[in-house]
């Protein structure tokens, strides 16, 4: 499911870091995809799984590489997909992959729909982590922002309040979908 992720994110003529593959894989696994098992904090970058690199490891014999080994590698840096292995990507996706899962990939694919930039992300993810830590309370924008304020200088620099609103309005689309633990 991960490399199909990757694969569709490449379609689209972006690069791929280890952030953005984060960033997705948190969504599939919010979005139901309980084999996962990945463990999101609150770091800078965050939410952020460190397992999700145990994964990206075993997948780097012949699926994926990167300048260094994944388990070296920082938020920022850049995973290649192996072209060689797109049609077995595909293959698997259709024949091994459930109805559900199909259904949970092309979800997935509407929610990022205009947020696919690695900006995009994070702030989605961002403004997703902060409902579910505050056990999906109706938070206004302004106390999302102090949220996002008080998580990262950075963050708060780069999302402003009319980010948030947007974010807010595109997660709240995608509420049924969006499992809550």
């Amino acid at each position: 499911m991960v490399l199909s992720l990757i694969a569709q994110y490449k379609k689209l003529g972006y690069d791929i870091s280890l952030l953005e593959i984060q960033k997705l894989a948190y969504f599939l696994q919010r979005m139901g995809q309980k084999d996962l098992k990945l463990n999101y904090k609150q770091y800078l970058y965050g939410p952020y799984a460190h397992n999700l690199q145990h994964l990206l490891h075993e997948l780097e014999k012949g699926y994926i590489t990167s300048d260094k080994s994944v388990l070296d590698s920082k938020p920022l840096d850049l995973i290649f997909l192996n072209n060689d292995n797109l049609e077995d990507i595909s293959k698997f996706v259709e024949n091994e992959c459930s109805l559900e899962e199909k259904g949970r990939l092309n979800k997935l694919f509407d929610l990022m729909s205009g947020y696919e930039s690695p900006f995009g992300l994070e702030l989605l993810s961002t403004v997703d982590w902060i409902f579910t830590s505050n056990m999906n309370a109706r938070l206004s924008e302004s106390e999302i922002k102090e949220k996002i304020k008080e998580w990262s200088q950075r963050k708060n620099d780069n999302f402003q309040i009319t980010h948030v609103r947007a974010a807010q309005k595109r997660l709240n689309e995608f509420n049924s979908e969006l499992l809550y633990a």
